[in-house]
């Protein structure tokens, strides 16, 4: 049967509410490029990235939905966990560089 109602595709828990606050966090940290929203690629933040803007809450509900790589996939994100081969190496050091130069002073 071709219904997605019927599928045997188990996604696990999510929450909607959660998504929306990372989103809206990670778009929020891409406006202050300059020029804003420069970045080709929109990439997850990590754990450290989202502990050092205080975002304790949201870093465990990464890990409750998943982990970082999960999430990041559900919501169509890059992860750039150095351990992607497929990744260019300046990409990955680029997508770091921005989360850390954007939170050194926070």
């Amino acid at each position: 049967n071709d219904n997605p109602s019927n599928s045997n595709l188990r996604w696990g828990s999510f929450n909607l509410n959660f998504a929306i606050k990372l989103l809206h966090f990670i778009r929020s940290q891409y406006l202050v490029l300059d020029p804003p929203l420069s970045s080709l690629t929109i990439s997850m933040p990590s754990e450290k990235d989202l502990l050092r803007c205080g975002l304790d809450e949201l870093a465990l509900q990464v890990e409750r939905y998943g982990g970082y790589e999960n999430v990041a996939r559900r919501l169509g994100l890059a992860c750039f966990d150095g351990k992607n081969q497929e990744m260019e190496g300046r990409t990955y050091r680029g997508a770091r560089l921005l989360w850390r130069e954007r939170h050194e002073d926070g």
